[in-house]
């Protein structure tokens, strides 16, 4: 019999324990010590349900025979609870207090504290066995796994690690800010300032408050499909020897992060793409120096508490060329955990998805990210297998769906982000 089988048997042994423990707890004539020793057994049974559970939780899909142990390790100890208790000479009447608190214990012990993650690892291992082709759609909805529309909702466990990598990968998700939202409507954000008044005398009824008109952009996020499309050869999932389903995921993951990457940041038909919203600054003069100097100054101070420089490798490369008045570095290693450089105490986050059309040319973005606004639509991740459609290629597509949007934002008053162009010539040359 397989481990997880003869786990799962034990388990409803102790629930069944559980129940007529409950049973004997609601008894009308149960005396305190009665209720006692009901107590005692119960504590043991749910704390070996919380072993199995646990034990259950960390077998592997297949059956795993080098945990036989597991069992042994258990122990029986319920085996031996006494059904009947023994009364005293002078019986005490338990409670309602008591008996409640026992009911509860009893309670918790039968919904099983584990049967949730459980419930969810299962879950998760059918959808990434069917993305594999191991399972049909059939088998995969009767372990949970939600369709819709031919597409395959991902568990939300796995949803979560497909964010979770697009935060580590895309530096626009590490500085902005993230709304996750349960539905689709857009996620308003409002920037507004409003006129102060200064008045020199006491304000009466002939010298009311005057009416103060508020300047604002009022905006909404509006998420849409962004989807990518990763292929697999069809050889490669037939190969048992491999673990074909974290490929496959991890290949979702890189293509999504790329989709994402390119609406944030350079997709030209985006409004608040980064590209097209954070202001262009060239400075004066031909020194690179003194031009970052200056975009840095240009951020209001209100601001600065939270500004970040946002470069490519091509920019990384010039700014560790430059020197400073005394021969040493300006882009200095800064000994931090987070961010690996600092430039005028600032710092710097390097990443290849800031590149251009072309790579060698150094991009560099300087100011508060927390501007940049990305909507998360909670439940929204959906894969489609394309097993037609690229067999002429012998291969599987698999396309990615995810429901976001992100905008930098900000109103007419306060510029957030800048973006530096140090190529560009001075005036005569």
């Amino acid at each position: 019999m397989k481990m997880r089988k003869i786990l799962e048997k034990r388990a409803a042994k102790l629930k069944a324990k559980l129940q007529t423990l409950e049973e004997r707890a609601k008894g009308e004539t149960l005396t305190r010590d009665d209720l006692s020793d009901i107590e005692s057994q119960v504590e043991e049974v749910t704390a070996e349900l919380d072993e199995i559970n646990d034990a259950i939780a960390e077998l592997p899909e297949e059956d795993a025979t080098e945990l036989g142990d597991v069992v042994e390790d258990l122990g029986a100890a319920t085996d031996e609870i006494v059904e009947e208790v023994t009364p005293t000479e002078d019986p005490e009447p338990a409670d309602d207090e008591q008996r409640s608190r026992v009911l509860g214990i009893i309670g918790k012990g039968i919904s099983s504290r584990g049967e949730e993650k459980v419930k969810k690892l299962s879950q998760r291992s059918a959808f990434l066995r069917y993305l594999a082709g191991r399972i049909t759609p059939n088998q995969a909805r009767s372990l949970g796994v939600g369709f819709n529309n031919g597409r395959v909702l991902v568990p939300e466990e796995l949803a979560h690690e497909v964010i979770s990598y697009a935060q580590e990968e895309n530096p626009l998700r590490k500085l902005a800010s993230v709304h996750p939202t349960k539905g689709t409507q857009g996620f308003p954000i409002q920037v507004a300032k409003m006129a102060a008044n200064n008045p020199k005398t006491e304000r009466d009824e002939n010298n009311k408050i005057p009416f103060t008109d508020m300047e604002f952009d009022d905006y909404f996020l509006d998420p849409t499909e962004i989807d990518a499309l990763t292929k697999i050869t069809k050889k490669l999932t037939l190969m048992s020897d491999f673990d074909v389903e974290a490929m496959v995921l991890e290949e979702l993951k890189k293509a999504y992060v790329r989709k994402e990457v390119y609406l944030y940041i350079h997709d030209k038909t985006n409004p608040g793409a980064l590209v097209n919203k954070a202001v262009g600054f060239t400075g004066k003069g031909d020194n690179k120096y003194l031009k970052l100097v200056q975009v840095k100054n240009a951020l209001p101070t209100s601001l600065r508490s939270g500004a970040r420089w946002l470069i490519n490798r091509a920019a990384q490369t010039e700014l560790e060329s430059l020197l400073d008045a005394n021969g040493n570095p300006i882009l200095k290693d800064s000994g931090n955990s987070d961010f690996e450089f600092k430039l005028f105490t600032y710092p710097v986050e390097v990443s290849d998805h800031v590149d251009g059309d072309n790579p060698e040319t150094p991009m560099i973005y300087f100011g508060n990210f927390s501007f940049f606004h990305i909507q998360d639509v909670f439940g929204s991740l959906e894969i489609q297998i394309l097993t037609e459609k690229y067999s002429d290629e012998n291969k599987i597509g698999y396309k990615i769906y995810n429901l976001s949007d992100g905008q930098l934002v900000y109103g007419p008053f306060e510029t957030p982000v800048y973006k530096l162009d140090l190529t560009t010539p001075v005036s005569g040359e």
